[in-house]
């Protein structure tokens, strides 16, 4: 009897041992399908041979690669955030957080060869009652889009050079402290940017995004100016949901995107004492923010 594989790590080496048996004994045919389809999109820096769809169809398919590295990085970057060490630094809690994160760990830097302009007019942030005047700004890690252009900061999306995105902004309202329920169209809104971005720099594969509230501790939710009524006060400085992900990258409308976070959404809702995102109609159909 095998034994039973203890972690992902041994998952993952599994799958590349029985990749590597497999591509010995494929038929002509599919060996053909792949050599069109390496000499189509591999390029051994963002994409690889393992990449090809079609082996999900003869050994499955390939377990998650990245879920510790992204862990990490969330973990870091929450507890940077927190702590005001990060290049912007948000001072107005709760702070609405999501990272987007590709399941490739990239170790090159996938912005050297892109133009910072072009990705700064097709970078979004999520909107502000506070104006629009944004700022880019380029570091050695990272592509930072902020707004407004000085201090104090309210709003921002980081790009980093191995492709992950943090969108991060203030809550509207601090007294009492409170998170709205726009939260989701603006969030929407700058993923549908970010895939694209991502794209667009080389990134392929799944991409797996992570929402966070910090500062949440006695927060609720909150529809334009008025508490909702079954709303209560969250316990916890923290809410962090489970990672939802997003199959391909490249062009995607709002509506499928609202599906994919619907999970997400209803998740920090409940944890303000609601049934689930207000934003949705009974067939579970996105609404538009200014219905």
């Amino acid at each position: 009897m095998m034994a039973e594989l203890k972690d992902d790590s041994d998952k993952v080496n599994e799958w590349y041992r029985r990749l590597t048996g497999a591509l010995l004994k494929l038929p002509d045919d599919q060996r053909a399908e792949l050599a069109e389809w390496q000499k189509l999109n591999v390029n051994y820096c963002t994409v690889f041979v393992s990449d090809w769809p079609g082996w999900t169809s003869i050994i499955g398919p390939r377990p998650d690669i990245g879920s510790d590295s992204r862990n990490k990085f969330r973990d870091l970057r929450l507890e940077s955030i927190s702590e005001h060490s990060t290049q912007i630094k948000l001072w107005n809690s709760p702070i609405i957080v999501a990272h987007v994160m590709p399941e490739h760990d990239y170790d090159v830097n996938l912005l050297e060869n892109h133009d910072p302009n072009v990705i700064g007019n097709e970078l979004l942030v999520m909107l502000s009652r506070q104006g629009r005047e944004y700022s880019n700004r380029r570091t050695t890690d990272s592509h930072i889009k902020h707004a407004p252009k000085e201090e104090p900061y309210y709003t921002y999306t980081e790009l980093f050079n191995n492709g992950r995105i943090e969108i991060a902004r203030e809550a509207y309202y601090t007294n009492p402290p409170s998170i709205d329920t726009d939260y989701e169209y603006e969030l929407l809104t700058v993923l549908q940017s970010a895939l694209k971005v991502q794209f667009d720099i080389g990134v392929r594969g799944r991409i797996y995004v992570a929402l966070s509230i910090l500062g949440a501790e006695g927060c609720r939710m909150r529809r334009k100016d008025n508490i909702l009524v079954n709303s209560l006060a969250i316990s916890g400085q923290e809410v962090r949901t489970p990672e939802t992900f997003i199959e391909e990258l490249g062009q995607h409308d709002i509506a499928d995107l609202a599906r994919v976070m619907k999970k997400s959404f209803d998740y920090i809702a409940r944890a303000a004492g609601l049934r689930g995102s207000v934003n949705y109609d009974s067939n579970r159909v996105f609404l538009d923010r200014f219905r």
